[in-house]
């Protein structure tokens, strides 16, 4: 039976595919998948933390998102620092097209 988050999942990814992987117990390093969002492709690692890293920084919407931005902010340069798989900078470039994003990432597997 598919549960109330499951299906938040399904209705904000359009993706049967990321809720089969959201759900998915076992971690499989090697093996990467996209999720399409605001035409770009998210990558990510399917049982990992991933997916929940997308779907609390792209998937919700509004105040309740982790990433959420009041309007009037108009950044030159943003630093993303411990970026892990990039989703906030995947974010902030959408919000603000015209802010040059830099990430960093120490972790290899990231």
């Amino acid at each position: 039976m598919i549960g109330k988050h499951q299906i938040k999942v399904l209705f904000r990814s359009r993706s049967r595919r990321f809720l089969a992987d959201w759900d998915a117990s076992a971690y499989r390093p090697n093996l990467v998948r996209s999720l399409a969002w605001q035409d770009r492709q998210v990558h990510y690692r399917p049982g990992s933390s991933d997916l929940e890293v997308i779907y609390k920084i792209l998937l919700k919407g509004g105040r309740k998102a982790d990433y959420w931005v009041p309007q009037g902010l108009a950044p030159q340069v943003i630093w993303d620092i411990g970026g892990n798989i990039g989703a906030a900078s995947v974010y902030l470039a959408d919000r603000f097209p015209t802010a040059r994003v830099h990430t960093f990432e120490p972790v290899p597997e990231n």
